[in-house]
């Protein structure tokens, strides 16, 4: 029966029970050589002589005590040599250890000193001096990350991330004011980490030619309020971050490709102006993505090809006004998607062969005023809501089709496309 309490560590036993206790057995071998023959002696002579006995065998006696010396000498010399052995490998593992924290000690404030230093050269008024310390930046979130720290290595992230929500001004004559139409002063600087950020949230592609996560994916970025002109982050797999109320401008705004999982994502307030703005073929599954208040005006905005699945996506409203946007060929399946309270005004809005199948895409108190609005040939139509479901006198007239609900786009409307444009 084993009666070892679950707090208590057992000791592994090694090599044969005499061994690890050697007196009943160092005793009954005495026994049996010395006193052994004299009792085998005096059962089998009738004349018992033990003068003569030990005078016979004194010599193998003396034989034999030598012997047992010299055994028990050599074993004495062994479990002296074993227990220094002992001693010697914990006083070894003492040293090995002291010296692995030493060296780990001298890591860490090796890192920490390159930290400091890097911040300094980000906060330099030189932008090659900038860009230096930003790089150094990354390289020691990437340090962080093989220690398995991610906490130091998320420090490094909300740095980068500080210095793009910071208003560099323009030399303005109103000091307060900082003009979001002009290309910002420390634009390289800017670019370097937007640069630096996408090539971290994005790995090689898979066998389906997919973008993977890269190393930062799982870490936040907290860009709230900043001013982000002609970014790039094509293919990067956000899990968690903030672009709330940033202001997105210049020629192209590129999240194409972009992969939002998990976590929350937040567009809330963003304003999207002028230029073209590209989320074509992103995808957004699980965790939350809001969109909610974002302003979409001038341009061309383009959800092409992006599929929303899982999750909950909101344009909750959000305004379209202006310029042109397009859904086409978007892919709505599970979770849910809310243009609830969303406007549309002026400019072309285009929902063409999108796919609205399993989840929930609600519409309700949408605003469609001006321009035009689009969803003729879906791909797929269900689980769509409008205002004028129950009530068609109540659909606003520019949104198409006409006849409602749509007409699904077949298939051998879809081969016949290909064909023309083939």
């Amino acid at each position: 029966m084993n009666t070892t309490g679950p707090d208590q560590k057992l000791t592994p036993r090694t090599g044969p029970r005499w061994l690890r206790r050697p007196g009943p057995a160092i005793s009954g071998i005495l026994a049996l050589v010395y006193v052994g023959p004299p009792a085998l002696y005096a059962a089998t002579t009738s004349r018992i002589r033990f003068g003569d006995f030990y005078s016979d065998a004194a010599s193998a006696y003396g034989a034999i005590t030598a012997g047992l010396l010299a055994v028990t000498a050599a074993g004495m010399a062994l479990y002296n040599g074993q227990q220094q052995l002992k001693q010697a490998d914990k006083q070894l593992t003492a040293t090995l250890t002291a010296a692995d924290r030493e060296h780990d000690a001298t890591i860490v404030r090796d890192l920490r000193a390159r930290f400091t230093t890097a911040t300094e050269q980000l906060a330099h008024t030189t932008h090659t001096i900038q860009q230096a310390g930003a790089y150094s930046l990354a390289s020691l979130a990437d340090d962080w990350l093989t220690r398995n720290t991610q906490q130091e290595a998320q420090v490094c992230i909300d740095v980068l991330c500080t210095y793009l929500r910071t208003h560099h001004l323009t030399g303005l004559d109103d000091p307060d004011t900082y003009n979001y139409t002009q290309t910002p002063p420390d634009q390289t600087v800017r670019d370097t980490i937007i640069r630096i950020i996408a090539n971290h949230t994005r790995g090689p592609r898979d066998d389906t030619y997919n973008t993977t996560p890269g190393p930062w994916s799982n870490l936040s970025f907290d860009l709230t309020g900043a001013h982000l002109h002609d970014p790039d982050l094509s293919n990067a797999h956000l899990n968690a971050a903030k672009f709330t109320n940033v202001r997105f401008s210049g020629d192209e705004v590129s999240f194409t490709g972009a992969e939002f999982s998990g976590g929350e994502v937040s567009f809330t307030e963003a304003e999207f102006s002028g230029g073209q703005v590209s989320f074509g073929g992103a995808r957004f599954s699980g965790g939350e993505v809001s969109f909610g208040g974002a302003r979409f005006s001038g341009g061309r905005v383009y959800f092409t090809e992006a599929r929303f699945s899982g999750g909950r996506v909101q344009f909750t409203e959000a305004r379209f006004s202006g310029g042109r946007v397009q859904f086409t060929e978007a892919r709505f399946s599970g979770g849910r998607v809310s243009f609830a309270g969303a406007r549309f005004s002026g400019g072309r809005v285009s929902f063409s062969r999108a796919r609205f199948s399993g989840g929930e895409v609600s519409f309700t108190e949408a605003e469609f005023s001006g321009g035009e609005v689009s969803f003729a040939r879906p791909l797929e139509w269900r689980n769509i809501t409008f205002d004028w479901d129950n009530d068609l006198s109540q659909k606003p007239a520019n949104v198409l089709p006409k006849d409602w609900p749509p007409q699904l786009y077949s298939q051998n409307s879809i081969a016949r496309s290909g064909a023309t444009t083939q």
